[in-house]
């Protein structure tokens, strides 16, 4: 069972709606040095390799580049397809952000290219932005928390209702609460 993400007001949210567009891309007989000063202009860490359509053949990253090339010698002039990951995991534009974690979770990636049915590069989500969502999300579905907590420090006799799908709120009457507290606490 996977996290049910949504916008406070906007309903369920989709992938589209967070991914980077366009993203950082690159054709696949592009050199490793070519890719690398890329990355080093563009300031990211991987590049997603396109054909001249457009269409998602594969990504690379930082890394690959040293691991894959670097590391094993071979020339900063040879094509960056002898490098990147083909076979991508992606997800398709319209997905649930869900379906964008769980990918992201099952396949131990850091990096989601997205893509329209036909397969056409449309951007790129990355753990980071999904994690920046979850943390937007809890601070607008915290907001009325704290205030009712506020609230009730201040003595005040009411409090907001939390509703997260943004629909109008009425405030309710908190209900009196006493407590036996031991000394010392």
């Amino acid at each position: 069972m996977g996290t049910r993400w949504h916008a406070v007001h906007h309903g369920v949210m989709r992938i589209h709606q967070i991914a980077t567009a366009p993203p950082v891309t690159c054709a696949p007989d592009q050199s490793i040095s070519a890719v690398a000063r890329i990355m080093r202009e563009q300031d990211v860490g991987a590049v997603v390799v396109t054909d001249a359509d457009g269409r998602l053949r594969g990504i690379v990253t930082d890394r690959d580049l040293v691991v894959r090339g670097l590391a094993r010698g071979m020339s900063t002039d040879a094509a960056v397809e002898h490098v990147m990951t083909h076979d991508v995991v992606h997800v398709e534009a319209s997905a649930e952000l869900d379906a964008g974690l769980n990918h992201m979770q099952a396949w131990g990636v850091r990096r989601l290219p997205v893509v329209d049915a036909d397969g056409t590069l449309r951007g790129i989500v990355t753990l980071d932005d999904l994690l920046l969502v979850l943390e937007q999300e809890e601070e607008l579905a915290a907001g009325p928390v704290r205030s009712a907590v506020s609230a009730g420090r201040r003595g005040h006799a009411f409090v907001p209702r939390v509703d997260l799908t943004g629909a109008p709120t009425e405030p309710v009457e908190a209900p009196a609460v006493t407590a036996d507290v031991p000394s010392g606490w």
